[in-house]
């Protein structure tokens, strides 16, 4: 089995679980759904590049972040949501006029307008996934160890998790990899593509069908699920490892990481379980929720800090632009942002400013 045979997870109107195969819409400037997500928000439909950008979690304690070396190119336009990146990213490009923003994830319209129409049933288990970077100036590649031993203590935590309507999430890739460790007939990936455009679509289905999910760490779906009120539980493997000598890791192979990580890890895993106060101050700096923009002024960010002669931006036309008091659904984005108020510790603070 190859990537191209991997199970594309999808929801019937009942709720159910089935397969959809078809003709995928790739975007060749983004991945995960986020331009499409971005412009179906501000009404547009310019061509800028995304910035390869989720819950980072292999730049945590890591000076330098990957991006800086492989998108080092400044006549595109990127768009960089996180607080954590955001303040390396500007720390390194000094001077760079880069595009910063909300999370794309955090308009998705459907969130604000379409309620699951049955109760959440699903529990996912997201497995650790082979993580590979390689063009002219990054070389990163995160593999999953063939070790048997590491594969069975893998399976035997998976299996006892509680769970009683599993469903394994993969990446395409990987998929041989765990068919012959889990149920083939439960086992999903999004798309077989990256830059689908239905990627996002998929992965909100799943979490709002979902009352409980399960990451091997911290992760851009984890924080995902928790906007949307999720219960989410962590799990602990040692499958990831990264075969280099190098002395610069970007990684999540835990074996190349510092105290300090494993001691953040432990920190914010519980917070994330438990929804203590400090969710709020984490779930607004890795989505960027103090970003969030309506339709117009989103638009405008994304037009006006283009530079790129190589990516072509729409002009704006008078008219097409809906402004912030007729547009129906940013204030309950707002509403929906409003909700993490509370205050952060004081140990939230000084991770914050280690990361």
């Amino acid at each position: 089995m190859d990537r191209h045979e991997a199970n594309v997870i999808d929801f019937d109107e009942h709720g159910n679980v089935c397969l959809i195969k078809k003709d995928w819409e790739l975007d060749g400037l983004a991945d995960f759904s986020y331009r499409y997500l971005l412009n179906e928000w501000a009404e547009q439909n310019y061509e800028f590049v995304i910035g390869s950008n989720g819950i980072c979690t292999e730049n945590l304690f890591v000076d330098v972040p990957w991006q800086i070396n492989r998108f080092h190119y400044k006549a595109e336009c990127l768009y960089w949501w996180g607080e954590d990146l955001i303040k390396k990213i500007k720390k390194h490009r000094d001077g760079d006029r880069i595009v910063t923003g909300a999370c794309p994830f955090v308009y998705t319209k459907e969130i604000y307008t379409k309620k699951p129409t049955v109760e959440p049933y699903l529990q996912a288990i997201f497995l650790p996934k082979t993580d590979k970077v390689d063009d002219a100036e990054f070389v990163v590649e995160t593999q999953l160890d063939n070790d048997y031993q590491k594969r069975v203590r893998l399976q035997e935590t998976i299996y006892g998790l509680d769970w009683d309507n599993p469903l394994f999430i993969c990446a395409p890739y990987d998929t041989e990899y765990y068919s012959d460790m889990f149920p083939e007939d439960s086992l999903f990936s999004f798309s077989e593509y990256r830059e689908d455009n239905e990627w996002n679509a998929r992965l909100l289905a799943l979490i709002q069908h979902c009352d409980k999910l399960y990451f091997q760490m911290l992760s851009t779906p984890a924080v995902f699920a928790s906007y949307l009120g999720k219960d989410i539980e962590f799990y602990d493997t040692d499958i990831l490892y990264l075969d280099t000598d190098e002395e610069e890791y970007y990684t999540l192979d835990k074996t190349r990481k510092p105290p300090i990580y494993h001691e953040f890890l432990e920190y914010i895993h519980k917070v994330f379980e438990t929804k203590s106060s400090d969710i709020d101050f984490w779930i607004r700096m890795f989505l960027s929720l103090d970003r969030i923009l309506p339709p117009d002024r989103l638009a405008a960010t994304i037009h006006d800090s283009s530079r790129a002669p190589r990516v072509s931006i729409d002009r704006m036309r008078a008219g097409d632009i809906i402004r912030e008091e007729k547009t129906p659904l940013y204030p309950f984005l707002r509403q929906h942002v409003a909700q993490f108020n509370r205050k952060p510790s004081d140990l939230a603070v000084y991770y914050f400013d280690l990361l």
